[in-house]
């Protein structure tokens, strides 16, 4: 047996610090290297489909979070039309709304006559200048 620099006995150059068969330091760096890539490629992956797996779960659930919500309003919705309270406030309300659009169509139509009214008094008065200059 030989002692290194330290006084520490190996068995033989190149010190494989007493583990056996693995070799030297060196050798040991090298193969863990190696090992650690292939075992970080092998953990991206697994990551890789354990994120996946994790974004399915999450859009899994947020769908059926939204079915869960549809369903309700669906449900909320047909109580409220079998309402007969609510079914007469509807009613009042597509009234309430006929009627306001008929008043926006009556002041549309009187503001459109008002301005052909104006357009047309204008012509009448360029045509009366016109006539006035010609006279002249």
């Amino acid at each position: 047996m030989r002692t290194d620099c330290w006084g520490k006995k190996g068995r033989k150059e190149g010190g494989g610090g007493g583990r056996g068969r693995r070799g030297g330091e060196i050798g040991k760096e090298k193969k863990s290297e190696v090992m650690g890539k292939k075992e970080k490629r092998k953990e991206r992956k697994k990551m890789k489909r354990k994120q996946l797996k994790r974004k399915e779960r999450k859009k899994m659930k947020r769908k059926q979070f939204r079915r869960v919500i549809a369903e309700k309003e669906r449900e909320d919705e047909e109580r409220k039309m079998n309402d007969p309270k609510e079914q007469r406030r509807a009613k009042e309300m597509e009234e309430e709304e006929r009627l306001r659009m008929e008043r926006e169509r009556k002041w549309l139509e009187g503001m459109e006559r008002k301005r052909k009214e104006e357009e047309e008094e204008e012509r009448r008065k360029a045509l009366e200048e016109k006539s006035l200059r010609d006279c002249r």
